[in-house]
């Protein structure tokens, strides 16, 4: 029920009782209930019956707002809270927000009078997790109206993605390109566990982007390599291409001639020229076959030495010294080894 402080006369004096054609008025306070309320004035006098007076105030006029509930994406930004408070010029009629905000967003104001408010929310921070952000949750509140609840909440952010898990190349140098999908505003880096041998351009940037990698040749012919490339990213479980670059191929080589034949001789000696025709740029080394007894004891390079290296195609030349004279003749042979590759042999036949 409304409660009725004073009744007054229209000087503002209080009154209990008067004469007729007197006119009379209730002072209340402000109805701060939702809901309309009554009271009653007994009018009293000798030889009738009371006459019951109904005195009704109106319950205040309700908020509206815009919206109760507010999403943002996974990028930072700002919403607004439009409040429509009718009642709002009155004293004892300002709203408040109350709740507690989170460390990835603000709201001002809290408070406010006049029939026409507004609440700003500010997203300052980027979700780089999958999931949504819990949902802040806040009430608004002013006297007379019934609580509304404000909800503010952050969607997760798209997963940044690779084209492809897995490369697979050939011994020889490549150029190629992979995609990284993702959303704008969210950085990620890539990284390899083989830098000397494979390059990345560019290694970190945001969104879609075009990744060229650049691989040179292997030059183990019996070594296949791999290496991973990484994409790192918050909010985010790394996720990883594995190249593989298979091994060279063996050289093969060839020696002309493949024999050489002669007379054995006690006295002076042979020198003999090997051609050697192998790949561009692959290195092998010729070497005195040592089983080979005892011719072997007598034949040297003729720049030195029991060995020689050459590269691609290339001659050498071996001298033969006067030796001991042997009823069966001699024999020797010179292995020629390509790096990566398998051996062959160049022999020398020297008849009795």
């Amino acid at each position: 029920l409304m409660r009725i402080e004073v009744l007054q006369d229209t000087d503002g004096n209080a009154v209990t009782g008067g004469t007729a054609g007197q006119t009379i008025k209730a002072v209340t306070q402000p109805n701060y209930s939702t809901s309309v309320r009554t009271a009653i004035i007994t009018l009293e006098r000798a030889g009738q019956d009371p006459v019951l007076v109904e005195v009704t105030q109106a319950a205040p006029q309700p908020m509206t707002v815009s919206a109760k509930n507010f999403s943002f994406t996974y990028l930072n930004g700002s919403q607004s809270l439009a409040i429509t408070n009718p009642e709002g010029e009155k004293d004892g009629f300002q709203w408040t927000l109350e709740g507690t905000a989170p460390d990835w967003l603000t709201v001002s104001p809290t408070t406010g009078t006049g029939k026409k408010g507004q609440v700003t929310f500010t997203a300052t921070q980027v979700n780089t997790a999958a999931s949504a952000r819990t949902s802040a949750k806040f009430t608004l509140k002013r006297r007379g109206q019934v609580d509304i609840p404000i909800t503010v909440g952050q969607g997760g952010a798209p997963a940044t993605t690779l084209s492809t898990s897995a490369i697979n190349l050939d011994y020889s140098a490549h150029s190629g390109t992979f995609n990284i999908s993702g959303p704008s505003g969210i950085q990620w880096a890539l990284a390899t566990t083989s830098s000397s041998w494979l390059a990345l351009t560019p290694k970190s940037g945001y969104g879609n982007t075009k990744i060229t990698y650049q691989v040179t040749a292997n030059p183990s012919t019996t070594t296949a390599r791999s290496a991973y490339i990484t994409l790192a990213r918050a909010g985010q479980s790394q996720s990883t291409i594995l190249l593989s670059q298979g091994k060279a191929p063996v050289p093969e080589i060839t020696v002309t001639p493949k024999i050489h034949y002669g007379t054995a001789r006690q006295v002076g000696g042979y020198i003999l020229s090997f051609t050697v025709d192998a790949p561009a740029g692959v290195q092998w080394t010729a070497k005195v076959n040592t089983r080979y007894v005892p011719l072997h004891k007598y034949i040297t390079f003729c720049v030195g030495g029991e060995t020689y290296t050459g590269t691609g195609h290339a001659s050498f030349a071996v001298y033969v010294k006067g030796y001991p004279y042997s009823s069966s003749g001699y024999t020797g042979a010179i292995d020629i080894t390509p790096v990566g590759g398998k051996t062959i042999q160049a022999g020398i036949i020297l008849n009795p």
